[in-house]
């Protein structure tokens, strides 16, 4: 009552501002609430930034436990079983000598993008794998 008196308005043009107001605010904040399609694509990059951030770690890992025990240790005690590069995941990748998350990565995607790989060679056509780096790494691999 005082603020109708203050302002010399009446109870009606008060209500028709309140409307207006939240109109207004509405109309404001929906168009920019992310939708469900934004959600999901955000869940997904946080996902493959969890994904990476664990191929970081994997790497550090080998790295440091090849500067403790030497890399003649690493290869026996890191693959006791060959990794198939037709079912390896990109965490697999990364235990590769030379190989790190990033790459092992490029490795996994290049395959879900063009299929299964043919041979061992085919491993070439991952940008960063070239012939000097696959026979670094092909006492490792299996190809089925």
């Amino acid at each position: 009552k005082h603020l109708l008196e203050n302002f010399g308005i009446s109870r009606l043009q008060l209500q028709i501002t309140i409307v207006l107001l939240f109109g207004l605010a509405f109309g404001i904040l929906i168009p920019n609430l992310p939708d469900s399609q934004e959600k999901d694509q955000s869940l997904q990059n946080w996902t493959e930034e969890a994904n990476l951030l664990k191929l970081k770690v994997t790497e550090i890992e080998s790295l440091w436990y090849e500067q403790r025990n030497g890399p003649t240790s690493k290869p026996t005690e890191l693959f006791k079983d060959k990794i198939n590069i037709n079912t390896a995941s990109s965490e697999e990748f990364a235990r590769l000598p030379g190989i790190g998350p990033i790459l092992a990565q490029r490795i996994v995607n290049h395959r879900n993008e063009n299929g299964k790989f043919a041979s061992l060679e085919d491993l070439t056509y991952v940008k960063g794998i070239g012939s000097k780096k696959l026979e670094k790494i092909k006492s490792f691999l299996v190809f089925k």
